[in-house]
């Protein structure tokens, strides 16, 4: 059968082959990054009679791949739009593992990884597409009409060591006192992802110094956006300020929501409503 200009055909066929290679994967509007299946991420599969049966019913899905220990699967998305370009300057990136060119410019480069990392963003415009994520993987069409394209196809390395780095202290806590001098390029949203973790941990001052239990998002982008002002050279916009406290909050609160079931404690940690910052933001797949 012979392809047609959206490359039904392909796309199906794509899907599994990533399937053979144990890549769970799901259907995506066409032209677009959101998913077709009611649970998302958390509908991919390896089942071929299900892919068959999803690409059957809409033939020109774009593919989407789940990342994390589910697939093995650990990518970083680089976003020149957004100074990842810049921000990589410095790091090394084997060239001789998968990698794709995004439709929208950017790159995806796979890794093989065993254990459970979160996705979150390490550097500006690079993101580290881990657990409770996906990836938009080719041949799928971005939404400018342009293809995501296999740049090279090798077997899959292991994630590299400064990445690896980066998560770790991505995850640390860092306390305002720490920011005793000024903050420059390449480590702004990193110091202030890491010191809102640490305000979420502590004690709200806009709450009597109580766990804060209302609009807490609002309150923690003033205490990073003060921050911002006086250490942060030049400061982060207050839209990214947004993300910032949006994304803190909800590594927090997962964190801790595991903790609760583990232990089986009584306290709740923050019931907050994040929705007027988290609406619209693109969390996952880039």
């Amino acid at each position: 059968m012979q392809l047609n200009r959206f490359g039904v055909d392909r796309l199906g066929q794509t899907a599994l082959e990533y399937s053979h290679r144990g890549w769970h994967v799901f259907p995506c509007r066409p032209f677009g990054k959101s998913p077709l299946t009611e649970h998302g991420f958390k509908d991919a599969s390896l089942d071929l009679d299900k892919l068959r049966s999803w690409w059957t019913r809409w033939p020109n899905a774009n593919l989407a791949i789940r990342t994390g220990v589910e697939s093995g699967l650990g990518i970083v998305d680089i976003d020149p739009r957004n100074g990842g370009d810049e921000s990589i300057r410095g790091h090394k990136l084997p060239y001789d593992t998968f990698l794709v060119l995004t439709g929208g410019g950017g790159a995806h480069f796979y890794f093989s990884v065993d254990t459970k990392l979160p996705s979150m963003e390490i550097l500006p415009g690079v993101d580290y597409k881990g657990e409770g994520g996906y990836i938009i993987g080719p041949p799928s069409i971005h939404p400018n009409g342009k293809r995501y394209e296999v740049d090279s196809d090798f077997p899959l390395k292991p994630l590299p060591n400064w990445v690896l780095e980066l998560l770790e202290k991505c995850r640390q806590p860092v306390e305002a006192t720490e920011f005793s001098s000024a903050v420059g390029n390449g480590q702004r949203n990193l110091q202030l992802f890491r010191a809102a973790c640490g305000f979420l941990r502590g004690s709200c001052t806009w709450c009597g110094g109580r766990p804060c239990t209302s609009s807490l998002p609002d309150h923690l982008f003033k205490r990073i956006r003060a921050m911002n002002l006086k250490r942060v050279t030049p400061p982060l916009s207050d839209q990214e300020l947004r993300k910032i406290a949006a994304n803190a909050f909800r590594m927090v609160r997962a964190k801790e929501r595991g903790k609760d079931r583990e232990q089986k404690a009584e306290g709740l940690l923050l019931t907050c409503n994040t929705k007027e910052y988290l609406m619209g933001e693109r969390i996952y797949g880039r």
